[in-house]
């Protein structure tokens, strides 16, 4: 998900509060392994009405028909676990929890209100969230109604700030309805360019005056097995960003593990609170470890790029067309999804020159429309001819149909199966 913002709605007021995945009063739900970038909010799990039905809605009627709820009973985005998603440039915050605005008393009738229950976020990556100066709040951002009874946990991630170089911003101050801590924090990574700034790197139950992270962590005791180092990411000068990490970075196996199903929510399939997999897909955990952060397989030096080339149909008459598709693919996937483009050749012809767009975490495609009469008639093979790019270094060839040879090459490149065209 990326470039969304809501800078130009006058129905938003003209202001940074767009997100990227946005939860509002939704129950029993895992947000895993997203790329989210250039928006306002990067995820948010959030209330906008203070008092809800009793089954947690807030309208008598489907689809906010009706009349408004008129219980007591508080309105939460609840039981949702946010895990090994990477979030990166948002304009406003990284991540943020609780009611949009200050409810006039716990479980009050007002339009206002909301908050967040039971909500894990865990084995995230956080980068350069808060960059715009209008709008900018931190990486993770703690709103209103949020207290120790909600049972918020924020724990193995990896926050590096950016200019802004807000790492945390829990602005309420807490309250005899809403005790601290407004959640509970450990086992976090957190680093920044300019280092740990007094009165502004953390804002905690509205309080700045922390001088340094260490002092943070024995005033509050949260954060009381998190480190305040650099994450050594593989490139932050690559194209896409590499947030991947080395083996030597503070970050590997220094996860915590002890989170259990009895908060936030564990789908059926992994029986985890972590998740089965990592951002990439590989097992998120390693003989019993876990990284904080996405990552958990480090090695991009070792990926191996593969391209395949398909289409349609193989057989064309005279007059007709396809459709060719180039599919490239990072193994074991260490980088993200291979960016660039694809040349589609016929021998040494130039017939179309496609950008690759994102199909999977670890897959970009690009295609291309093609007709009998750019081609000869009887048999024709083409190659798709990947540009490359940095995230992997031993590029490969795979040759179509499967089964075929495969070469070492800088820029990998793969050759279709037979197309032939025929007379009508």
């Amino acid at each position: 998900m990326y470039n969304i913002s809501a800078i130009v709605n006058p129905g938003e007021g003209s202001s940074y509060d767009a997100d990227g995945i946005y939860c509002d009063v939704c129950a029993h739900v895992p947000i895993e392994r997203n790329w989210i970038y250039n928006v306002d909010y990067g995820i948010e799990v959030a209330s906008e009405n203070q008092v809800c039905q009793v089954n947690g809605t807030e309208w008598t009627g489907p689809s906010n028909s009706g009349t408004p709820s008129l219980s007591n009973h508080p309105c939460y985005g609840e039981y949702v676990t946010v895990r090994n998603n990477v979030i990166t440039n948002s304009n406003a915050a990284g991540y943020s929890i609780g009611g949009y605005a200050k409810g006039s008393s716990k479980g009050g009738h007002d339009e206002g209100g909301g908050s967040s229950y039971d909500v894990v976020f865990v084995n995230n990556t956080l980068y350069n969230n808060s960059k715009e100066p209008t709008g900018a709040t931190s990486e993770f951002q703690i709103q209103n109604q949020v207290g120790s009874a909600q049972n918020n946990y924020f724990e193995n991630n990896l926050v590096y700030a950016g200019t802004f170089n807000t790492w945390i911003y829990s602005f309420v101050k807490s309250s005899t309805s809403y005790p601290a801590p407004p959640a509970t924090l450990d086992w976090n990574l957190y680093y920044s360019a300019a280092g740990y700034v007094q009165g502004t790197s953390i804002l905690w139950d509205d309080v700045s005056n922390y001088t340094n992270f260490a002092n943070y962590q024995s005033a509050t005791g949260e954060d009381e097995s998190s480190r305040n180092s650099n994450p050594d990411f593989e490139s932050l000068t690559s194209k896409p960003l590499n947030f991947d990490i080395t083996a030597a970075s503070p970050a590997v196996n220094n996860g915590g593990t002890s989170l259990s199903c009895s908060i936030g929510w564990c789908d059926p399939e992994s029986n985890s609170i972590y998740g089965a997999t990592d951002f990439l897909g590989h097992p998120r955990m390693s003989n019993g470890a876990i990284n904080i952060g996405a990552y958990q397989v480090l090695g991009i030096a070792s990926n191996t790029l593969t391209v395949k080339l398909t289409s349609r149909s193989f057989t064309l008459q005279s007059g007709a067309s396809t459709t060719l598709t180039a599919t490239v693919t990072a193994i074991p996937a260490g980088g993200g999804a291979p960016s660039g483009t694809v040349k589609f050749m016929k021998g040494s012809t130039l017939l179309s020159t496609q950008t690759l767009m994102p199909t999977g975490v670890n897959t970009t495609s690009a295609s291309m429309p093609l007709s009998a009469s750019q081609l000869a008639p009887g048999v024709n093979t083409l190659t798709a001819v990947y540009s490359g790019n940095t995230i992997g270094t031993n590029c490969c060839s795979a040759k179509s149909p499967p089964g075929a040879a495969t070469q070492v090459a800088i820029y990998p490149s793969t050759t279709s199966a037979s197309i032939t065209v025929t007379r009508q």
